[in-house]
C-alpha cells in the first residue's frame, strides 16, 4: 500500500498530495504554522480518482462498446457520472473527476472496449502510450 498526506505546500502556495515514501528527509524545527482553512472536504475526496485530491476537476467523455456498456448502466464508478445511450449500441459516459491520470490507468482495464472523446490531450496521451506498449511486445 502507498500512504499519502494532504498538506499545504509553501513552495506552490496551495494544497498538495505528498507520497510519504518519496520524502527523503525531515527535521524538527522551532517554526510553527497555523492550520489552513483550505483543507480537502469529504466531497472533494469523493470526487478524486486516486490519491490526488489537489488535482482540478475535469470532465472526461468516453464511449463504451456494447460488450461492456451494462457495467456503466448498473454502477456509478465516480460520484459525477452521466450515461447516455447512443443509437449504435454504444454508451456515452461523462465522468467528472479529479486525478485524470489515475483515471486513465483505471480506464485501461476496459481495453479494447472504449473510445476517449474528450479531453483531446487524454485521447492523444493514451494513443501514444499504447503505440509505445505495442513496440515492447
Amino acid at each position: 500500500d502507498f500512504w499519502y498526506v494532504q498538506a499545504w505546500c509553501r513552495k506552490k502556495e496551495g494544497e498538495r498530495t505528498f507520497a510519504l515514501d518519496k520524502i527523503r528527509s525531515w527535521r524538527l524545527t522551532d517554526r510553527y504554522f497555523l492550520p489552513k482553512n483550505e483543507v480537502a472536504s469529504m466531497e472533494k475526496i469523493q470526487e478524486t480518482f486516486g490519491p490526488y485530491v489537489d488535482a482540478e476537476k475535469e470532465e472526461v467523455v468516453v464511449h463504451f462498446s456494447p460488450e461492456v456498456r451494462q457495467y456503466f448502466l448498473r454502477r456509478k464508478w465516480v460520484k459525477e457520472q452521466e450515461c447516455k445511450e447512443l443509437g449504435n449500441g454504444w454508451l456515452e459516459v461523462k465522468f467528472k473527476v479529479r486525478g485524470v491520470h489515475a483515471f486513465k490507468h483505471w480506464l485501461y482495464r476496459w481495453l479494447p472496449y472504449f473510445k476517449v472523446i474528450s479531453p483531446e490531450w487524454l485521447k492523444e496521451e493514451i494513443q501514444e502510450e499504447l503505440k509505445g506498449a505495442l513496440k515492447n511486445l
